[in-house]
């Protein structure tokens, strides 16, 4: 399987964030719609994606200008190592609030070692103003107007809000992808992206939502494994107890709808999953790292509508070391 990185700036505000398992789902849909774009059509590779994946999604993250990755501090506890106990709960109060650490995806990852950076340290790195932001939210008001009132009501006439992201200018991310090229060549899964940043991802996608420029595809090579003794996850992952113990893990429940033409269907919504949100980090319980670049397990069952739909719980992962004892 071919590792890929891929690039986008997204064009406007997203009614939902870029993570793997919905990033997967939306990609599914395109070659869905095209099938010459894969060998022998998605159904053949769906029924074998619970033994074999052959395509597996990261969140999108922080790109800065070296090519290093911006990811989200690991949900893993973290201890000072000053001598005095006031200088410790100082430091450990002030790391609290660091949201973000800068990996270099050449090098191997010691998170005890590594800089956990301030909001202020990030912009700077990024060679943003002290006042920008990355992200914000955004709130759109909707309602449905009556045909006997000519007017808003109640139950479904009444007006809500909903909220959406909005992206700093020339901001990049970074998604990386996991692509067996008998299924999918590189440059169909190109054409699969390009598409999909033209007619919107996600949410509200017909009201202009999730529009991005696919700037670049690139392989690249194998994350360095020296010295790690266990996994961050880059995506919600669904692992598997019997191969993994968790060492810092933040649940996300996934309440998936369908998309594209089952989106208006009478049963649009999927059953819910518990997944351990990226950031989290899970050791092996047999104390080697596994040579497949991803954990979990794909999750069936999850549709009344369509037996065969799956929710991608695998996680592509970063080989990272954590201290013994945590």
């Amino acid at each position: 399987m071919q590792q890929i990185l891929c690039t986008l700036k997204p064009c406007g505000p997203a009614g939902t964030p870029f993570k793997g398992d919905t990033l997967f789902g939306q990609l599914c849909w395109e070659f869905a719609m095209s099938p010459e774009w894969m060998d022998g059509g998605l159904d053949v590779w769906m029924e074998r994606y619970v033994q074999e994946p052959f395509l597996v999604v990261s969140s999108a993250f922080i790109l800065t200008p070296e090519r290093c990755w911006l990811l989200p501090v690991p949900h893993l506890p973290w201890r000072s190592e000053a001598g005095n106990r006031m200088d410790r709960m100082k430091e450990e109060k002030e790391k609290k609030k660091c949201r973000y650490m800068l990996v270099d995806p050449t090098k191997p990852v010691d998170i005890q070692s590594i800089e956990r950076l301030s909001h202020e340290q990030t912009l700077k790195i990024m060679g943003r103003d002290e006042n920008e932001a990355f992200f914000g939210t955004a709130r759109h008001a909707h309602n449905t107007i009556s045909r006997m009132t000519g007017t808003t009501g109640k139950g479904m006439f009444a007006p809500y809000e909903t909220r959406s992201t909005l992206y700093a200018e020339d901001l990049e991310l970074g998604i990386l992808i996991r692509l067996n090229t008998e299924a999918v060549s590189v440059s169909n899964l190109q054409n699969a992206l390009e598409r999909m940043g033209k007619t919107g991802y996600g949410r509200d996608a017909s009201t202009g939502f999730g529009r991005f420029e696919l700037t670049g595809l690139q392989l690249i090579p194998e994350l360095p494994k020296q010295n790690a003794n266990a996994a961050y996850l880059l995506a919600p992952g669904v692992p598997e107890p019997e191969n993994w113990t968790t060492m810092g893990a933040m649940p996300f429940v996934r309440y998936g709808k369908h998309g594209n033409v089952l989106a208006t269907s009478g049963k649009p919504f999927k059953s819910p999953v518990l997944m351990a949100s990226e950031g989290s980090v899970m050791k092996p319980v047999r104390g080697e790292l596994p040579e497949q670049p991803w954990l979990g397990r794909a999750v069936t069952g999850v549709s009344e509508v369509q037996q065969s739909a799956v929710v991608q719980g695998y996680a592509l992962w970063l080989p990272v070391r954590v201290k013994e004892g945590l």
